[in-house]
């Protein structure tokens, strides 16, 4: 009995982590956005097909396994595009933000953060030379660790899913523009087959969505997408700094 009850409680807990708070909101919901065109013809479908309670069960189990799926396609992509916004912004806002060019933290906090940094994990930071950004990258490496053991919940945390939930966002433009586009094809084709004024409607907004999503990738998300992440960089150094300071 006690080994049974072990076990629903460790299940219980990896069910909880697919849906902690970051989950839901860097991976969850800009998948739920970049699904958000398949309304159109589903809706349609359903004017069309009169589906039961089974099917309608299995269908709706279908549907929550792709929102899972298509998250983790989002958070690759996402990933596998920040380097583009790196190179684009000049440097990894965690590094770039520790550099005397930049102004976002005073000298007298980058240098706090330096002695912290040498006397918690022994790299030395020096201004200046050239080994200065690899030494920043070694170290926000190791400080991002501490920061989640130390404290999980703090305000870098609420950043960091801020930032990721729009990285995934910009970084699945290739998905969400294709779902758009086949939900569109899709709402015609039952148009066509079925013609209503509500699938006329619904055809016409999966054109605005196909013409409104290079829009939010171009010109609406890259000025947040760039402040999300130095705010998580910043509150991060930071988060470390007064931890070690206690």
């Amino acid at each position: 009995m006690y080994k049974l009850w072990l076990r629903l409680e460790v299940n219980s807990i990896k069910i909880a982590e697919l849906f902690d708070d970051y989950e839901l909101r860097a991976r969850i919901a800009p998948a739920l956005i970049v699904a958000s065109p398949l309304i159109f013809p589903a809706m349609l479908l359903m004017q069309v097909v009169n589906f039961q309670l089974l099917e309608s069960t299995v269908i709706l189990i279908l549907i929550l396994l792709f929102i899972y799926l298509l998250s983790l396609l989002i958070r690759h992509q996402g990933k596998n595009r920040q380097e583009e916004l790196w190179v684009r912004w000049g440097e990894v806002p965690s590094t770039r933000i520790m550099l005397k060019r930049d102004n976002i933290l005073s000298e007298d906090i980058k240098q706090q953060v330096r002695d912290v940094v040498l006397q918690c994990f022994d790299i030395y930071i020096v201004p200046g030379s050239e080994t200065e950004e690899e030494k920043i990258n070694d170290a926000f490496f190791l400080v991002r660790q501490r920061v989640r053991q130390l404290n999980p919940d703090g305000l870098w945390y609420k950043h960091n899913a801020e930032y990721g939930f729009l990285r995934n966002l910009w970084g699945s433009f290739n998905v969400w523009i294709a779902i758009a586009t086949l939900s569109t094809i899709f709402t015609m084709i039952i148009w066509i087959i079925q013609p209503s004024e509500l699938g006329l409607i619904f055809l016409g907004f999966g054109v605005v969505t196909i013409i409104i999503i290079p829009l939010v990738h171009y010109k609406i998300l890259p000025a947040p997408l760039k402040t999300a992440a130095d705010r998580y960089a910043e509150s991060t150094w930071l988060a470390f700094l007064n931890l070690e300071a206690l």
